[in-house]
């Protein structure tokens, strides 16, 4: 039920940054981000989106957690 790795998504970001770098350990490793392979992305509309995908693929409630930081709340998993 729980990830050592974690999790991370790249909504609209500059990948530049990843060409110096072997993410995730992986020389080389080619990043995207969802504005790359979705061209007409609203990115506003993600969260909620991956929420409800996650949610349903592991058949839990996930609500957002309480947070003074909307943008980076954490999901709490109610099962």
């Amino acid at each position: 039920g729980c990830t050592y790795h974690g999790l991370a998504m790249n909504v609209d970001a500059d990948l530049e940054p990843f060409s110096r770098i072997n993410p995730c350990g992986y020389a080389g490793q080619p990043m995207t981000s969802l504005a790359e392979q979705v061209p007409d992305l609203d990115p506003s509309t993600v969260p909620a989106a991956f929420s409800a995908g996650f949610a349903e693929a592991l058949e839990v409630d996930c609500r957002p957690a309480p947070s003074d930081d909307a943008t980076h709340g954490m999901l709490a998993a109610i099962r």
